[in-house]
């Protein structure tokens, strides 16, 4: 038995693969794969600036116990497009097993990437794990947000999760490279 259809037993593997190009004065999604349960809008825009806005839709509401999702995202040159969802981002209670979300953005020179997802909410007993990779080439631009909420405060679970761990590594045409990560874990009372 591999270990990705192992992994299917205690969670979904779903990915979602997009990529994007400057097509006269407007960006536009040249392609595009999505597995269970990832699904996007076909992007929108907003005003005469061309920019895509994606609104990226995991419809079973959030992530559960053994949920390995991926984003994969790359932006030809020129290309600008706002990557966002409809929603938070759930994480639900889990008795042992992680769920984990891997992105990894791609920037070619002169795009620009925004990267706003609404804010993840840790539930009471949750364990999650974000990686998020991010290539910038030479004149590209990444504009990323990433929040967290302390839990479902009205229904007394501030900080009431297991553990959340994140991690943002952004690396420059120059070759440099900046890591952000953080690991909470709140004492449970």
């Amino acid at each position: 038995q591999s270990n990705q259809s192992a992994m299917a037993d205690v969670g979904r593997v779903g990915s979602l693969d997009l990529r994007y190009r400057r097509d006269g004065s407007r960006t536009i999604l040249a392609t595009s794969r999505c597995s269970t349960p990832w699904h996007f809008f076909p992007p929108a825009y907003l005003d005469d600036s061309g920019c895509a806005v994606t609104s990226l839709v995991n419809p079973s509401g959030g992530f559960v116990a053994g949920d390995h999702l991926s984003i994969h995202a790359e932006l030809d040159e020129g290309a600008h497009v706002v990557m966002t969802t409809p929603s938070a981002n759930r994480v639900y209670r889990s008795l042992g097993e992680e769920s984990r979300q891997s992105v990894t953005l791609s920037v070619a020179p002169g795009a620009v990437l925004e990267w706003f997802p609404e804010v993840t909410i840790p539930f009471a007993g949750s364990r999650f794990v974000q990686t998020m990779a991010v290539t910038l080439a030479k004149g590209a631009t990444a504009l990323i947000w990433d929040s967290l909420a302390s839990g479902r405060v009205a229904r007394g679970e501030r900080w009431g999760f297991t553990s959340l761990c994140n991690e943002i590594d952004l690396t420059l045409a120059s070759g440099g490279r900046r890591l952000e990560r953080y690991q909470v874990r709140p004492e449970q009372q």
